[in-house]
């Protein structure tokens, strides 16, 4: 629903992950059922070129990358022996994705677990306690937020 209370018709905005899997059938149904002319991919180039999306016959592409490539990747604070346990098998500078016009700022910067730079120093996630918390997005972070949210699951 818009601010002003209008709906979007049914069909008319779809929201996806990326398209580089999609089998023939679900791109028949896209196109004659959903009537997709157009494909936006807001993908970083990398991300693209990693995973390049299956090209539809009559649609148009428009990458419009909404991170910049520096500011994806993450580093690891404090020592490697106290770093969180969701950071096992991640290596050092994994590009994951971040989509926000604010930062996280950690009153206590010994809660820190990771941090990336973007005009200023950022603390990507950190954990305390049981608690543990990411300025960016596992689930759209390809394999290696795949790990981290594996690694999570078995704390």
């Amino acid at each position: 629903m818009t601010s002003d209370g209008r709906h979007i018709l049914p069909h008319r905005l779809l929201r996806s992950g990326t398209l580089y899997h999609i089998s023939i059938a679900d791109q028949d149904t896209l196109i004659k059922d959903y009537h997709l002319t157009t494909v936006i991919d807001f993908r970083t180039k990398s991300e693209v070129l990693e995973k390049p999306d299956i090209v539809m016959e009559g649609v148009q592409y428009c990458d419009i990358p909404i991170v910049d490539e520096e500011t994806t990747g993450i580093t690891r604070s404090g020592k490697l022996d106290e770093i969180i346990k969701s950071f096992k098998d991640i290596p050092e500078d994994s590009y994951v994705y971040f989509v926000h016009s604010y930062y996280l700022k950690a009153e206590d910067e010994g809660i820190v677990t990771a941090t990336t730079e973007y005009s200023t120093h950022i603390h990507a996630s950190v954990e305390q306690g049981n608690v543990f918390a990411c300025q960016f997005h596992p689930e759209k972070s390809s394999d290696i937020g795949i790990q981290i949210l594996k690694n999570f699951v078995e704390l």
